[in-house]
C-alpha cells in the first residue's frame, strides 16, 4: 500500500520548486506565507505518478527536462507577477489609507473638542439656570413682601376713614344730623 497522501508542497519540494512567497522588505497586512496556488487540491502519490507517466508518454523523455525548465520559469514569472501586484496594491492602499487615517484623527479631535464644548456649555447653562431660579425666588419674595405691605396700607387706609367719620361730626350739626335737611 502507498504512504499517506503527499501534499502538493511536498511533491514540489521533491521536484526542487519552492512555492513560498519571499518576504517583502516592508511590513504588510498580507500573510507572508501565502502560496502561489493556495486552492490547489491535495494529490495522493498514485495520482502524481499517474500524471508524471502521462506527461512522460505525451512529451517523451527527450523533451521532459525542457518542459520542467519551462514550468519552473512559468512558476517564477507567476510568483514575480503576484509579488509585483501585491506591492503595487499595498502602495495604492497606503496612498488611500494614510489620508483616511489622518481624516479619522481629525474627526476624533473635532468630536472630542465638541464634547468638551458641550460639557462646558451644559455647565454654563446649569449655572445660569440656578442663578435665574435664585433671582426669581428673591424677586418672588420681594413681590410678596411688597404685596403684604400694600395690603397692610390698604387695610390701614380703609380703617382710618371710619374712625374719622365717627370721631368728627360734620360741621354745623351738634348731634350728627345732616344740615342740608334743615335748610330747605
Amino acid at each position: 500500500m502507498l504512504d499517506p497522501p503527499f501534499r502538493v508542497e511536498q511533491t514540489l519540494h521533491i521536484l526542487g520548486i519552492d512555492r513560498a512567497v519571499p518576504a517583502q522588505p516592508h511590513a504588510s497586512t498580507v500573510d507572508q506565507t501565502t502560496t502561489i496556488l493556495p486552492s490547489m487540491p491535495n494529490f495522493t502519490i498514485s495520482e502524481i505518478i499517474t500524471i508524471a507517466l502521462v506527461i512522460l508518454i505525451v512529451f517523451g523523455p527527450e523533451r521532459l527536462p525542457e518542459m520542467a525548465q519551462k514550468a519552473g520559469q512559468l512558476v517564477r514569472k507567476s510568483r514575480s507577477l503576484i509579488t509585483d501586484l501585491r506591492r503595487e496594491f499595498e502602495g495604492e492602499w497606503q496612498e488611500v489609507a494614510e489620508p483616511l487615517k489622518q481624516i479619522s484623527k481629525e474627526v476624533t479631535g473635532i468630536k472630542d473638542e465638541m464634547g468638551e464644548s458641550l460639557a462646558s456649555l451644559t455647565d454654563d447653562v446649569a449655572k445660569a439656570k440656578k442663578e435665574l431660579e435664585e433671582q426669581m425666588a428673591e424677586t418672588k419674595q420681594e413681590v410678596e413682601r411688597q404685596i403684604a405691605e400694600t395690603n397692610k396700607e390698604i387695610k390701614g387706609l380703609s380703617a382710618e376713614p371710619e374712625t374719622v367719620a365717627t370721631d368728627d361730626p360734620p360741621a354745623g350739626t351738634s348731634d350728627g344730623s345732616s344740615a342740608s335737611g334743615e335748610s330747605s
